[in-house]
């Protein structure tokens, strides 16, 4: 089953919403012009219309995508496809621009479903469609919306696929995209909008030894350098790139993908990619649907201060043919200060040491935050820290050691997590890799599924790993049943204060003997039968619950938790400039509510758990 209950409720709302006419985009009438001082409506209707015609009016429609996609452009024009409409084998691609003003917004028009753009697998051979550079190694893909050094642009209301039908997992040698924007060597583009579109059945070509699938997929934004030679490139990314409200299913690899050759910066051991650093700004992934995906659900890269909100992501991970089966829910790779909030993941495939989990705080992230989320049954475990094979943090020659690859000042916190990680010795928590500054608390912990030999491995740190300052405080390990064994793999780096333990004992190494509190949460409803997002009050604190007040303010124990370690590099002091300079990672802000929307003040001593309330 693809959707729970809250995600089809979402689904039908948006089909309800397409059988209407959308945005105000009403047909013409009596053959009206399109024309005004804003701009040109241009009309596409699969069945009824004519290439021939001026498309400037409902009863003058034009009938294919390659009109449009070779028709010039203006700021304000608007290119409205008719419900109901069915193309196949076209690709709808658009290179001009519009203005903060006037933005060229292609959109829906009439009453039925939503138009739906086939690619059938888009090839330039075949369709003459225009291609998309996946990587700086020489591979390319083909969309089938295709939106190219332009911006200023909106994509709404649309269905799309590219499959190629009859051909198993992995036998296309073709990197296919549902909807692509693609910024080739064209500096920063500003306002691309892709929302309220259907993807789905994508079946790209994935290689079965390496990543180089990972920008293919459902909705991608790609930029690249054009091929050009270190530092010869033009500084290239986005400012206002929105991916809203968007339902993305049965694709390979990717659902939500962003992917730059602009990436290399010593976080990241500074030989990642072909360009130096440069961050996009104003990036936000929110209300979206996404399941049954090959690879990962959504994947942030390069950001600063993105946002990712109010999606639903589901039954990820299901490649199985590839051997680099790495992948997990949600995630972020080599940016900063991501907030990552009010997401439910769940259902993510994966068979230790293969990822699997909800989330990732991969290498190259400073400042990110995972906050008010709700997981599940995530086969791999909750949360990732990693890094590859050989890596360091590199401090004593920052610049130099390009195995320098780690994970800095990152908070997850006022989560909850219900049967995350129970597969094939698949850990709640890991820590792969050097990480540093690392602080995970007042999260609630359920696990009821455990492995054969009937153990929960809680929480693993690699002990032949560097870390530092990892702090997890102020969070509950429920499990059940009571027989099973908690273990707890650590290094001397990686500090517990004030957890509760409820359903066995701790057992490994640095677990808080002294602080913990080793009972049952009390909850105010049953464990285990939470089902969303906002159906997750079992895990509210009763009255008596011995968590209340129970947890410990790291903000009030610097001997505790001392002052994060300045990072050698993260980034830009504004972010916006090109090329990584030195400087000290500012700390995450306090929370200001829990999980529930209780507020946190630092007058009362906190709780344990994601409840900050004194009891229901």
């Amino acid at each position: 089953m693809l959707l729970y209950r809250k995600a089809l409720a979402a689904l039908t709302a948006l089909t309800m919403l397409a059988t209407l006419p959308l945005n105000g985009y009403v047909a013409g009438e009596g053959g009206n012009s399109g024309e005004s001082a804003a701009g040109t409506t241009y009309y596409v209707d699969s069945a009824a219309g004519n290439d021939s015609n001026s498309g400037t009016s409902e009863n003058a429609a034009w009938s294919s995508l390659d009109k449009v996609s070779q028709t010039a452009f203006r700021p304000g024009d608007r290119i409205l496809l008719k419900a109901d409409s069915i193309w196949n084998g076209q690709q709808l691609y658009l290179e001009d621009s519009g203005t903060a003003a006037l933005p060229i917004i292609v959109d829906v028009y009439g009453s039925g479903d939503k138009p739906i753009i086939n690619g059938l697998g888009l090839t330039q051979e075949k369709y003459n469609a225009t291609r998309v550079p996946v990587d700086y190694q020489g591979t390319y893909s083909c969309a089938t919306v295709l939106v190219k050094n332009a911006q200023y642009v909106e994509i709404n209301n649309l269905k799309v696929t590219n499959k190629v039908n009859g051909l198993p997992e992995g036998a296309n040698n073709t990197s296919l995209m549902g909807i692509c924007a693609l910024n080739e060597n064209a500096g920063v583009l500003h306002h691309i909008h892709i929302k309220d579109c259907e993807v789905f059945d994508v079946n790209s070509f994935v290689p079965a030894d390496d990543s180089r699938g990972k920008s293919t997929g459902g909705i991608i934004a790609r930029v690249s350098d054009g091929g050009n030679a270190y530092q010869q490139a033009v500084a290239s990314g986005w400012h206002d790139l929105q991916i809203v409200g968007n339902y993305v299913h049965d694709v390979g690899r990717e659902g939500i993908y962003l992917h730059t050759d602009f990436c290399a910066r010593p976080l990241v051991g500074g030989g990642e990619g072909s360009q130096d650093m440069v961050f996009s700004h104003d990036v936000q992934i929110s209300n979206n649907i996404v399941g049954n995906i090959k690879g990962d659900g959504i994947v942030v890269i390069a950001t600063d201060n993105a946002l990712v909100e109010h999606n639903y992501v589901e039954n990820c991970g299901l490649l199985t043919m590839s051997t680099n089966t790495y992948h997990a829910g949600v995630w972020v790779w080599d940016a900063d200060y991501t907030v990552f909030q009010f997401n439910e993941v769940a259902g993510t495939k994966g068979v230790y040491p293969h990822d699997g989990q909800a989330f990732d705080f991969d290498y190259g992230t400073s400042g990110n935050l995972y906050q008010y989320n709700f997981t599940h049954d995530n086969e791999g475990g909750w949360l990732l820290n990693c890094a590859p094979d050989g890596a360091s943090w590199g401090l004593d020659d920052p610049y130099g050691n390009y195995n320098q690859k780690y994970s800095d000042n990152n908070v997850a916190r006022y989560n909850i997590s219900q049967d995350d990680g129970w597969k094939n010795g698949a850990q709640l928590i890991e820590g792969y890799g050097p990480i540093r500054n690392l602080r995970i608390h007042n999260n609630t912990f359920y696990m009821s599924k455990t492995e054969a030999s009937g153990s929960v491995l809680a929480v693993a740190f690699e002990t032949n790993r560097p870390a530092q300052n990892v702090y997890i405080y102020n969070n509950i390990f429920y499990t059940k049943p009571v027989e099973t064994k908690v273990t707890f793999l650590t290094q001397n780096n990686v500090h517990y204060f004030n957890n509760c333990y409820y359903g066995a004992t701790p057992s490994g190494k640095n677990w808080d003997r002294t602080t913990s509190v080793q009972a049952d949460p009390l909850f105010a409803g049953t464990p285990g039968t939470a089902t969303g997002l906002d159906a997750a009050d079992c895990y509210k604190l009763s009255a008596a619950s011995p968590c209340i007040g129970a947890g410990i303010d790291a903000d009030t124990n610097p001997t505790l938790f001392p002052a994060i370690i300045n990072s050698s590099e993260c980034g830009n002091p504004d972010h916006s400039a090109v090329g990584p300079i030195p400087q000290a990672s500012p700390e995450i802000s306090a929370a200001l509510f829990d999980y529930y929307g209780n507020a946190v003040t630092s007058t009362n001593t906190p709780n344990i758990g994601a409840d900050s309330f004194n009891g229901v």
